[in-house]
């Protein structure tokens, strides 16, 4: 607790979809522990799972892109 790092966050293609995306964390300027806008990158139409893994737990958001 207390930690100030970033999640580490991935993005990946699931049920058929291949290959993987990217996501840029813009912490704001209440810092870390604190909100971490951020942008997610899909290289093309599929279903995506995007997995933020930090010190405090782990968010998994599935995404369908079409």
């Amino acid at each position: 607790m207390g930690e100030k790092t970033l999640p580490r966050v991935s993005v990946e293609g699931i049920g058929g979809t291949a290959g993987t995306g990217r996501a840029d964390l813009s912490p704001t300027s209440e810092g870390v522990p604190g909100p971490v806008p951020m942008e997610v990158e899909l290289p093309g139409p599929g279903c995506w799972r995007v997995v933020a893994e930090g010190p405090e737990g782990t968010a998994h958001i599935l995404l369908k892109a079409s």
